[in-house]
């Protein structure tokens, strides 16, 4: 599917199409700004080839959304194209159940994007971890876990989240996967964070930090792991309420002014 426009939001949301998933939530495409079909790109799933990743980073450019869609965890490396934008300095709040940070030596993917951002982004001054399970940390090199701040569930509140961030700007990436499954179905591992946590916390983030731009990652792909027919249509419902949510709560958090040019 071609990328078309539609009427103009507040916020600015795209919806990045890699595989179908976000073509199943009729309320989210009616809120979008921009619907990026990429289903004609090769070697994106998982792991990104230097090649795909030229493609992938060209056809984004070509948009100035605030807010990503950007399909299953699958796809989480294009918060890593999506901060290579960003102009000030600044730290990146990442509602994840794994850390993305091992690195790996030849192509981007889903779990060595926050790595590759922390050694390539020098307006990256730190990553704060929210949600992550705590095995997740096991293996990521020392030299990167000196910018990176794990928060564990007893330390999960606005207070601490916020003092953790040094710089006024941050960049805020969720994969639904740090969600309790009663809030959201994804294709990976799942934690127990509760939605309007979640929300709460993103709210926060709004009353003293300078948003420069979000992305939301989580959907099922269609026909994940065999679901068909009734399942999948409940879970695309349930993650789409999630989104809706997500989304109400950033526009909320920018509401005040908060908004910064990127």
């Amino acid at each position: 599917m071609s990328a078309m426009h539609t009427d103009k939001r507040p916020l600015s949301v795209a919806l990045v199409d890699f595989d179908g998933s976000l073509q199943l939530q009729a309320c989210l495409k009616d809120a979008a700004s921009y619907i990026i079909g990429l289903n004609d790109l090769e070697g994106v799933a998982y792991f990104c080839t230097p090649e795909a990743q030229r493609a992938l980073d060209q056809r984004l450019s070509r948009y100035h959304a605030r807010l990503w869609f950007l399909g299953s965890g699958n796809y989480h490396y294009t918060s890593y194209l999506l901060m290579k934008r960003l102009r000030h300095p600044f730290t990146l709040v990442l509602f994840d159940h794994h850390a993305d940070a091992q690195q790996q030596p030849t192509m981007l993917s889903c779990g060595s994007w926050v790595a590759e951002a922390l050694l390539r982004l020098p307006r990256l001054v730190k990553v704060v971890l929210v949600g992550v399970q705590e095995r997740s940390l096991d293996g990521i090199a020392a030299h990167l876990l000196q910018k990176i701040e794990w928060l564990p569930p007893d330390r999960w509140t606005a207070h601490t989240l916020l003092q953790a961030i040094p710089t006024r700007h941050i960049y805020i990436s969720i994969d639904k996967d740090v969600l309790d499954p009663r809030w959201a179905l994804t294709n990976w591992d799942q934690g127990q964070m509760p939605l309007p946590y979640l929300l709460e916390l993103v709210r926060a983030l709004g009353t003293r930090k300078k948003i420069l731009g979000a992305d939301v990652c989580g959907e099922l792909p269609p026909a994940q792991q065999g679901w068909f027919g009734r399942q999948l249509v409940e879970a695309t419902a349930k993650n789409e309420q999630a989104n809706l949510a997500i989304l109400q709560a950033l526009q909320d958090a920018l509401s005040d002014g908060k908004l910064s040019e990127p």
